[in-house]
C-alpha cells in the first residue's frame, strides 16, 4: 500500500507531464520532436534494466527507487523553463529553442534510467513481499492505488490549464508531487524475505554478468514465448502517453478551426479531460485484474487480457477514422477502453514477469527491458507517421497482439510444468503394479483389470486427486 502511493504521487507527474510533452513541443515550434524526446526517455530506461538490476541487489530496492525519484525529479523540474518562454523570445538566452530542447533530451535520459531503477526496484520490493498465492492480489492492490495518478493528475491539469499563467503553476506542482513520492519511499520498510545484499563482485563485472544472464534468460525457451507480449505492452503505453493525447488534441482543434495561444492552453485541458478516462478505467480495472487472478489464475486472466485489447483497439480504430476531426465523449470511452486493456498487462504480464520468469528482480528486468524498447521504436515511428494516419500504428499493434497471443498460448506457467512431473511419478508404480497384477492374474486365468483391487486403490485415488 505504501509503495503504491509514493508511485501515485510520482507517476501523477510523469503521466500529466507526458500526456503534454508532444503538444508542448508543437506549440514550441519543435514539429514532432516531443515524440523523440518520450522516445530517448524510454530507451535509456529499457537499456538502464541492465544496470538496475545488479544495482538493486547490491544497495537494495528501496534505496535505488529513492535514487530513481532524485533523477525524475531532475526531468521533470527541466520542463519549467521551456514552459515559461513559451510566451518569450525563444531564440536568445535560457530560452532559445535548440537549448530548451537539449535540456529536454539529456534530462529525458537521465529521468528514463530513474524509472529503469523505480520499476526494477518495484518488481524486486513487491517480488519479495509476496508469494505465489498473494502475488496476484499485492500486484492488484499496487497497481490500483498506483493508476489514481491518471485520475488526480488529470483533474489536477483541468483546472490549471483555465489560462497561461497557471501552466507553469502546474508543471511546479507535479515537480513537488516527485519530491513527496520521494519521502514516502525513503521510509518504506524492509521486506522480511529480501534476501542478503550482493556486494562480492565488483559492479561493472556485475553489469556485465546480469547483461548475459538478461540475454540467456531473453532467449530461453519458455520465457521466448512471453516477451512478445512484452513488445505489445511497449507499444501500448507508447500509444496512450503520446498518440492518443495527441490525437484527442488535434480532434479539438480542427474542431474549433482555430490554433492560437488561448486554443492552446484549452486545446492541453481538452487533452486532460480525454485522459482522465483512461485514468478511471486504470484505477478500476487494477483492483478487478488483481482478483481475477488471483481467483481464476495467470493463465485464464491472459486469455482475459486478450479481449480487452482487441476490444481496445477495435474502439480506438472507430474514433480516430469516425471522428478525427471531432473532440467529444468518443474519446473519452476510446481512453476509458485503452484503460480496460492497460490495467490488464500491468497487473497479470507483470506478476507473470516478477514469478514465472526465474527471480523478480531477473524477471522484471528482462521483461521491463522489452517493453521499453518497443516503446522507444514506437515513440520514433509515431514521430514519423503521425502526420499520415494512426490507424497505420493500430495495425501494426494488432498483428502484433496476435503474435503475442498465439506464442503465449506456448508458455508454460510453473503449476503447469510441475503437474504432469507429479502425474508421472503416481503413475510409474501404478504401471508397474498393473504390470505385475496383469502377469499374476494371466497366469492364474483370471481378469487383468487393475481398477478392482483394493491394493491399487490409493494410487489411483492420488492420481485422481492430481488431475483434478
Amino acid at each position: 500500500v505504501m509503495i503504491g502511493f509514493s508511485y501515485l504521487l510520482l507517476y501523477t507527474a510523469v503521466s500529466v507531464t507526458a500526456f503534454l510533452t508532444s503538444d508542448l513541443l508543437e506549440e514550441l515550434q519543435a514539429g514532432n520532436l516531443g515524440f523523440v524526446i518520450l522516445a530517448f526517455e524510454y530507451l535509456s530506461l529499457g537499456l538502464g534494466c541492465f544496470v538496475s538490476c545488479p544495482l538493486v541487489k547490491r544497495y537494495g530496492a528501496r534505496k535505488m527507487m529513492v535514487l530513481g525519484d532524485v533523477l525524475q525529479i531532475i526531468y521533470l523540474a527541466s520542463f519549467i523553463l521551456p514552459v515559461a518562454c513559451t510566451d518569450g523570445d525563444r531564440t536568445t538566452g535560457i530560452c532559445n529553442l535548440t537549448f530548451s530542447c537539449a535540456l529536454l533530451m539529456i534530462t529525458a535520459v537521465i529521468g528514463g534510467f530513474g524509472l529503469a531503477l523505480l520499476w526494477v526496484g518495484q518488481g524486486d520490493y513487491i517480488g519479495h513481499c509476496s508469494d505465489d498465492n498473494t502475488i496476484n492480489n499485492n500486484q492488484g492492490i499496487f497497481f490500483g492505488i498506483f493508476c489514481f495518478n491518471g485520475v488526480i493528475g488529470n483533474i489536477f491539469g483541468i483546472s490549471l490549464l483555465q489560462n497561461e499563467e497557471l501552466r507553469v503553476a502546474l508543471y511546479v506542482l507535479m515537480t513537488l508531487f516527485a519530491v513527496n513520492a520521494l519521502v514516502l519511499l525513503y521510509f518504506l520498510p524492509t521486506p522480511e524475505n529480501e534476501p542478503p545484499l550482493q556486494r562480492d563482485e565488483k559492479l561493472v563485472a556485475a553489469v556485465k554478468t546480469k547483461f548475459a544472464q538478461a540475454i540467456k534468460l531473453s532467449l530461453s525457451e519458455n520465457v521466448r514465448k512471453f516477451l512478445p507480449f512484452g513488445i505489445y505492452h511497449g507499444f501500448e503505453i507508447a500509444y496512450y502517453m503520446s498518440v492518443l493525447p495527441w490525437l484527442a488534441g488535434e480532434a479539438w482543434a480542427h474542431e474549433k478551426g482555430l490554433r492560437n495561444e488561448t486554443d492552446d492552453v484549452e486545446e492541453n485541458q481538452k487533452i486532460c479531460i480525454t485522459m482522465l478516462g483512461l485514468g478511471i478505467a486504470q484505477c478500476i480495472g487494477s483492483f478487478v485484474v488483481g482478483r481475477l487472478g488471483e481467483k481464476y489464475g495467470k493463465r485464464k486472466t491472459l486469455h482475459l487480457n486478450i479481449v480487452a485489447c482487441l476490444v481496445s483497439i477495435a474502439a480506438s480504430f472507430i474514433v480516430t477514422i469516425a471522428f478525427e476531426k471531432i473532440w467529444g465523449v468518443s474519446w473519452f470511452i476510446s481512453a476509458f477502453l485503452w484503460g480496460i486493456q492497460d490495467a490488464f498487462l500491468d497487473v497479470n504480464n507483470n506478476t507473470i514477469a516478477v514469478s514465472e520468469l526465474g527471480e523478480p528482480a531477473d524477471g522484471s528486468a528482462a521483461y521491463t527491458n522489452v517493453q521499453m524498447l518497443s516503446c522507444f521504436f514506437l515513440f520514433l515511428l509515431a514521430a514519423w507517421l503521425i502526420d499520415y494516419h494512426p490507424a497505420i500504428l493500430l495495425s501494426i499493434m494488432l498483428i502484433t497482439l496476435i503474435i503475442s497471443y498465439y506464442y503465449s498460448l506456448q508458455f508454460v506457467f510453473k503449476g503447469e510444468e510441475s503437474l504432469p512431473k507429479a502425474i508421472k511419478e503416481v503413475e510409474n508404480p501404478l504401471n508397474k503394479a498393473t504390470e505385475e497384477k496383469s502377469k499374476t492374474n494371466i497366469e492364474a486365468g483370471g481378469n487383468t483389470n487393475l481398477f478392482g483391487d483394493p491394493s491399487a486403490q490409493p494410487i489411483l485415488q492420488e492420481k485422481e486427486k492430481l488431475l483434478i
